[in-house]
């Protein structure tokens, strides 16, 4: 008998059916992959798992854990099966986590929920499961905050909440999407270890293939509601049989075609305005160094200061796509913001077709805003949810001041939003009433509507599923072609940047410590880092590889060859 399954479970929300006859299973010890887009029901089967439904759910069916029914136990029932017999470790730790209780409270609190132990006691077994998710209290004291932590090191956080006490079942929704390569390997080594020693089962929720390959032992795949193929991880790679696992693993390997300028499709704006030859960059850092404040550690001395940014150069030319790879806190948003003209450098110089920022008046700095544009990595967030989706394309616009009327305007955000595969008619509307991949292609409009030279794109699909991914890829190849842009592509998925650019540069620690043609430091890394880096990125073909060779017996479908076979 399973640990824990669901059977035909159905889910409403004021009438409108979520879930529709959902059925798996998860063994002792087993991880289980379930895979599928945004809005295909992956959370919200682990919701009602936990029975954490919002307000005016409806559910039908059975959710058994050890052969109980968990949708016909109380209220206070679930608070006492919740963290001890079931864990769930949720995808943004920070909206998990308390701003205002220490690390070393928060983890403690699961002990004094279930155990009713002394704080003390309580406070000594959460630096030991601390300890055990790789934050001994040493280096990680427990009176720290979250905002004191970088999102790997909170990640462990929220792991260490929720296997504090040894719990049957963990859910892991999304624990490892915003999360830099190097990061990410570390927790799902993290996790496999804990099914390993404490023989946990592992429902793990993601829209990474290749995660998937690597980590579950079964997969399970949901689209609009619904259960629609399931099986060994080995034979489901080996031999998918519905379209719609097809078409996930074809936009999971997908690589946008990519042209020079002029050759695409004519374009609904004019096209840029030529910079210049190809030797002059648009964009020129040289030996840029920012520098932080950071903690006081006495009344009498100043404070210490972080170097984020240590002596980087780089040059962007017109119609390059330059990448910008690295963990998380190895600096590269700040040099973003630095290039940007947002933040001021310390040391080194920043110069815009020449010109360095220091010697920028505030009309040049209005030149630089409109040939230097951002799509940040959460639109939604970037958007203001009480204004249609026209008023914020056009935001950019006020750099213009004056130069075009109310009717240049309309034209100007009704041909953006065709360019970037939207219709008009879709300025009326509100951010919430786009998908996740509809609001990434209106913050890229945004960024267009001014005919920018360079637009600096700052993790732009890694919140994205694999269909819209590849979808927002195109739109960018597409769009470079048509408009002649530059890109600095700033990115921890190192499959994306080797897709998209022409050259890298490989950061770490404030440094750049290598860069060449993207392909070339790809193919032949020279430093220990980039090696590190793309070890650590999740591959699909590589992780097939490695099943085949732990079980080279593995049966495949007659005729079928695995993917990239």
């Amino acid at each position: 008998m399973s640990l824990f399954s669901i059977e035909r479970l159905q889910v409403s929300i004021y009438g409108q059916p979520i879930l529709k006859g959902v059925s798996l299973s998860v063994g002792e010890g087993e991880i289980l992959g379930l895979v599928g887009e945004s809005g295909s029901g992956k959370s919200m089967t682990a919701l009602a798992a936990m029975r954490l439904l919002p307000r005016g759910a409806r559910t039908q069916g059975r959710i058994l854990l050890d052969g109980e029914d968990i949708l016909a136990k109380s209220e206070a029932e679930m608070c006492d099966l919740r963290g001890r017999d079931i864990g769930m470790i949720f995808q943004e730790p920070m909206t998990a986590l308390n701003p205002l209780k220490t690390i070393g409270a928060q983890v403690a609190e699961c002990f004094a929920q279930h155990l009713g132990a002394p704080r003390d006691e309580c406070m000594a077994w959460a630096g030991q499961v601390l300890e055990r998710v790789g934050l001994p209290p040493s280096r990680f004291p427990l009176d720290r905050y979250p905002h004191e932590l970088s999102g790997g090191q909170r990640q462990r956080v929220v792991i260490a909440m929720a296997v504090a006490l040894k719990p049957k079942l963990i859910i892991a929704d999304e624990p490892t999407t915003a999360l830099d390569v190097t990061t990410q390997a570390q927790i799902l080594a993290l996790m496999r270890e804990l099914v390993t020693r404490d023989g946990a089962s592992l429902l793990m929720i993601t829209h990474d293939l290749a995660v998937v390959a690597e980590m579950a032992d079964r997969v399970s795949v949901m689209r609009d509601g619904e259960v629609v193929e399931e099986g060994a991880t080995a034979a489901f790679f080996s031999g998918m049989r519905h379209p719609y696992s097809r078409a996930l693993l074809a936009a999971s390997t997908h690589v946008p075609v990519r042209r020079r300028a002029g050759c695409a499709r004519p374009s609904s704006l004019p096209p840029a305005q030529p910079q210049g030859g190809q030797a002059e960059p648009i964009l020129l850092a040289q030996e840029v160094v920012r520098d932080y404040r950071g903690r006081r550690r006495s009344l009498f001395r100043a404070p210490e200061k972080h170097r984020a940014v240590d002596g980087v150069s780089l040059a962007i030319r017109p119609g390059e796509s330059v990448g910008l790879v690295g963990e998380s806190g190895c600096g590269k948003s700040t040099l973003a913001r630095t290039l940007m003209a947002l933040e001021p450098p310390q040391g080194g110089t920043v110069l815009f077709r020449g010109r360095s920022f220091a010697d920028f008046s505030s009309a040049d700095l209005t030149a630089l805003r409109r040939a230097v544009q951002v799509v940040f990595q959460d639109p939604y967030g970037s958007f203001d949810p009480r204004h249609k989706a026209g008023r914020l394309v056009a935001e950019p616009l006020y750099l213009l001041r004056g130069e075009i009327d109310a009717a240049e305007r309309n034209r100007r955000i009704a041909a953006v939003l065709r360019d970037v595969g939207l219709k008009p008619e879709d300025a009326e509307k509100y951010p919430h009433e786009f998908s996740g991949g509809q609001r990434q292609r209106l913050a890229i409009a945004r960024a267009l509507i001014t005919r920018p030279s360079l637009i600096i794109l700052d993790e732009p699909v890694s919140a994205l599923d694999v269909s819209i991914r590849a979808q927002v890829l195109d739109l960018l190849a597409e769009l470079q072609a048509e408009h002649g842009l530059a890109y600095l592509f700033i990115s921890h998925d190192l499959a994306v940047v080797r897709a998209i650019t022409d050259r890298v540069l490989v950061m770490r620690a404030g440094r750049i410590v290598e860069e060449g043609p993207t392909e070339e430091v790809f193919s032949a890394p020279r430093h220990a880092y980039t090696r590190e880096l793309l070890a650590a990125s999740p591959d699909l073909s590589r992780a097939l590889a490695a099943r085949d060779m732990r079980a080279p017996t593995t049966n495949r479908a007659a005729g079928e060859v695995p993917p990239g076979g």
